[in-house]
């Protein structure tokens, strides 16, 4: 069983819901990519992979996406609340910002199109309700850059496409309500002891 400001020691926090990460994250915005390209989900890939699957052919539009930077914004707010389901002696709750810039590069004789698509449809309603439904909204999709790359003595046409996003992380932590204190507060004025 985990600790609790109860038992004493670390803390682990549970995601509320569980933060996407790793190969969960990977697999998020892969299936968003797919949805507003409009190319085969075979043809949409993590960048990096432990196995690199071979490269498309040079007739082939395909893409190549990664998270390139995170970074957090100040300090996260805690919140203690009373109760709940999972906590039933009360928790904190842990909300922090984070921006993520993710860099999709698109490659084939049509990456001009399939690039395009990608940056005007990133803007429509029902394209962001996948990202609102996970705590995650478009800042900006960026300037495309053609950055032609060679590959088995062939140059490949590709568009680097770089696209921010912000998220809240939720996180909760057992922290537990108080239910008696003692002791002697003194601010250099007066002092107060209690017990309660």
């Amino acid at each position: 069983m985990p600790n609790t400001s109860a038992t004493g020691g670390y803390l682990v926090g549970v995601g509320n819901p569980a933060v996407l990460s790793d190969a969960a994250l990977q697999n998020f915005f892969h299936d968003w990519f797919v949805g507003i390209s409009g190319l085969q989900a075979q043809y949409v890939r993590p960048r990096w992979q432990p196995e690199p699957p071979n490269i498309p052919d040079i007739a082939i539009d395909w893409m190549a996406f990664g998270v390139t930077e995170k970074k957090y914004f100040g300090m996260p707010a805690v919140i203690h609340h009373a109760s709940s389901g999972g906590f039933p002696n009360g928790y904190d709750e842990l909300i922090r910002q984070q921006s993520l810039k993710i860099m999709a590069s698109i490659y084939g004789p049509n990456a001009d199109q399939t690039t395009e698509m990608l940056a005007n449809g990133m803007y429509i309603a029902q394209n962001l309700e996948l990202l609102t439904l996970n705590n995650i909204g478009l800042v900006e999709c960026g300037e495309p850059i053609v950055a032609p790359e060679l590959i088995k003595e062939q140059w490949y046409y590709r568009v680097d496409l770089p696209i921010w996003l912000n998220r809240s992380i939720v996180i909760d932590y057992a922290v537990e309500n108080i239910l008696t204190a003692s002791g002697t507060i003194n601010n250099g004025i007066f002092t107060e002891t209690f017990n309660n």
